[in-house]
């Protein structure tokens, strides 16, 4: 994969590795569904992971609510590891920061 492109909540008082836990957490579904194979109704559960491992790593803090920027400092490394996130987990998937955009 060339490059993934994250946009992700930024919480209150946080950092960057938690936006990206808390981005990652498997959540239940509201909704139940219909298995079109059997046709049993049950519910869903979202767990967002990475597939493979991309060459350049974007990661965009939301920080905007109801039209509102959000004035508070979001924390970050200078290295992050990916490998939690994987779908398949390994090694260390370490990346490092190369640069950072503060919208004023």
């Amino acid at each position: 994969m060339a490059h993934l492109s994250l946009h992700i909540e930024a919480p209150m008082n946080g950092t960057v590795n938690q936006c990206l836990e808390a981005f990652f957490t498997p959540t239940s579904a509201l909704d139940e569904y219909r298995c079109d194979s059997c046709g049993r109704v049950g519910t869903s559960t979202l767990s967002p992971s990475i597939l493979a491992p991309p060459t350049i790593l974007m990661i965009h803090l939301k920080r905007l609510v109801l039209g509102k920027k959000l004035q508070h400092l979001v924390g970050f490394e200078e290295e992050l590891d990916l490998n939690p996130h994987m779908a398949v987990k390994g090694e260390p998937l370490i990346y490092e920061l190369i640069g950072a955009i503060e919208h004023i």
